[in-house]
């Protein structure tokens, strides 16, 4: 029983670790300015570059980080060796319909999931659409 306990204690303290995570994360988004449709607006007019910098040093971060992880051979919080599988093409429909419909969403929200749902949060204008993805979330459990 007691080695039960410690796994729930350890467990919880990385659900804890990662809440707080998330919570910087949306506060980044937001001081960034990545929810603005205002912003959005601007990238796909070619006014500025603000949000093109940002998508792609996240391109940038996400690619040495996996580097870094290949090579070093990181382990989990569990202690399992991260793996990342290899990615098989096939025909790409699930990539081109996957982008499609990621597409209609940012473009009926006005943003990509994550910042509409610091959009939401924030009570920021143009959160109409966002909350229909927020009570899809809700209705999923």
């Amino acid at each position: 029983m007691d080695m039960k306990r410690r796994a729930d204690s350890a467990a919880a303290r990385a659900l804890v670790i990662y809440v707080i995570l998330g919570l910087l994360f949306g506060i980044v988004l937001t001081k960034s300015e990545v929810i603005s449709w205002f912003r959005i607006q601007e990238m796909f007019r070619f006014q500025s570059f603000h949000m093109y910098g940002i998508i792609g040093s996240a391109i940038v971060v996400a690619a040495i980080s996996l580097q870094v992880i290949k090579r070093t051979g990181m382990r989990a919080m569990n202690g399992e060796r991260i793996a990342v599988p290899p990615k098989t093409l096939g025909a790409g429909t699930r990539y081109w319909l996957g982008g499609t419909f990621f597409g209609l969403g940012w473009a009926l929200g006005g943003a990509c999931p994550g910042p509409s749902l610091c959009r939401w949060r924030a009570r920021s204008p143009g959160r109409g659409c966002t909350g229909r993805l927020d009570l899809g979330f809700r209705t999923r459990r």
